[in-house]
């Protein structure tokens, strides 16, 4: 089983990644499949994911960090890149721990899509879109 994980920078709550990853290690065993957890190593939420795939041995991660060149490389635009070739690399679902952006509206997302109100930070808004439109299941957890 092949779990993408993405989330917002600010996300404070490890204890809700944990809880959320745990179920569904339980699930892949269940079925008798190995897990495998991908996610962008950024901070927050991602922190969160790679700890505690640091506390599952049994757990396949693949992490994919945005590099200081592709940043200079691409600017903003670089998390975007890099999610778009996670999402690539296909999955059975997605996990997205998601926080309201906080910027005044309204916002553009990819290719200039005004964004909803209430949506959710940008590169985990966009990480979303992009593993529906390939169709993996995103499941949205909230921050409270």
């Amino acid at each position: 089983m092949r779990l993408l994980c993405t989330g917002a920078r600010v996300w404070r709550e490890r204890q809700t990644v944990w809880r959320d990853l745990e179920k569904v290690r339980e699930l892949a065993q269940a079925r008798d499949q190995k897990l495998t957890v991908v996610h962008g190593d950024a901070a927050g939420a991602d922190r969160h994911v790679r700890a505690w795939c640091e506390r599952t041995p049994e757990v396949v991660e693949e992490k994919y960090p945005v590099s200081p060149t592709m940043w200079r490389i691409n600017g903003p635009r670089a998390g975007h890149l890099r999610n778009a070739h996670m999402v690539s690399l296909g999955a059975d679902g997605c996990i997205a721990f998601c926080v309201p952006c906080d910027k005044p509206g309204p916002c553009c997302g990819l290719g200039g899509v005004v964004l909803p109100d209430g949506h959710a930070t940008h590169g985990t808004h966009g990480c979303m879109d992009l593993a529906r439109g390939a169709g993996i299941e995103v499941w949205e957890r909230w921050a409270t």
